[in-house]
């Protein structure tokens, strides 16, 4: 019996290739559908600015993504912008396009190009997604596809916070630092013992390696555990934390659709629901400063 080859790689590249299609952002659920239910991975995902206005880069991964990517290309018409017909186009589409293109071709397309670089990192869409329209957006729009393709991606997405978010959370780091920065004495007879409340871990704690408050909202709309000594700081959690609950809600709204499943499904896992959440979501406006909630406290 003759002993098995070593494995050829440009063998390698042939069953399994990468290409990279671009469309505008209306199109990116068109463009998306007939490559998933080809079973091509989605490996990349970034939004272009250029000479002919906001474009949307995929780049996919499998057998046959290159021909796939061509045919959602030439079904999309107009609103295609770009479609690799060979595996030579789709090559300079994905290093146009994504500059970390070790992160996009597979180990042995690396051996074979040769590719300079610095080391490999994670992908990143570059997207960031303003708040304030996404809470708005239908299930299924163009914004909420975005948001849920970066999530595939990556599995979180950057988003411009309104500004009533930015101050409810600013402030709320404000009264923090000013209690972190109390004797520990002081705080371990504040807060109750770290432990579990419902089967959630809470309390005040100081370890090796940091220090860290964990409070629950209750459906009543208080916090457990309240802090005492910082005047201000227990409704500060109050509103910060039912604040976060009903923009995480509004959010589910866009994954289920993506998804296929009722929302209801996601809201049975989550604890009781507080009647407030329903309203603290509508938060809207532009942020015109950073979201960035500052130094980690724990």
């Amino acid at each position: 019996a003759m002993a098995p080859s070593p494995r050829d790689p440009h063998k390698t590249m042939a069953c399994s290739e990468t290409s990279v299609l671009v469309m505008y952002p209306p199109s990116l659920g068109a463009g998306l559908a007939p490559l998933e239910a080809k079973g091509l991975r989605l490996v990349g995902l970034r939004l272009v600015q250029g000479s002919v206005g906001a474009t949307i880069a995929i780049a996919v991964r499998g057998v046959g993504a290159v021909a796939a990517c061509h045919r959602a290309g030439l079904a999309l018409g107009g609103s295609c912008v770009r479609s690799a017909a060979t595996l030579e186009e789709a090559l300079e589409l994905t290093l146009e396009h994504f500059s970390s293109a070790r992160e996009l071709l597979s180990e042995g397309d690396l051996e074979n190009l040769a590719l300079p670089g610095p080391p490999r990192v994670p992908a990143q869409t570059g997207i960031t997604i303003d708040l304030s329209e996404l809470l708005i957006a239908p299930p299924g729009s163009p914004l909420s596809q975005l948001f849920c393709c970066a999530l595939r991606v990556e599995g979180f997405v950057h988003v411009a916070c309104p500004p009533r978010t930015v101050a409810v959370l600013r402030r709320l780091e404000e009264l923090c630092a000013a209690w972190y920065t109390l004797p520990d004495d002081e705080k371990e007879r504040d807060i109750s013992d770290y432990g579990h409340v419902d089967r959630k871990f809470t309390g005040y704690r100081q370890g090796r390696y940091r220090e860290q408050l964990e409070v629950r909202l209750e459906t009543g709309g208080s916090v457990v555990p309240a802090p005492r000594l910082v005047e201000g700081l227990a409704a500060a959690l109050e509103e910060a934390l039912a604040l976060l609950e009903a923009q995480g809600r509004s959010l589910m709204l866009h994954v289920a659709y993506d998804i296929g499943v009722d929302v209801k499904w996601f809201h049975g896992l989550l604890d009781s629901d507080d009647p407030r959440l329903g309203t603290a979501a509508a938060d809207t406006g532009k942020d015109t400063g950073a979201a960035d909630a500052g130094k980690d406290t724990g």
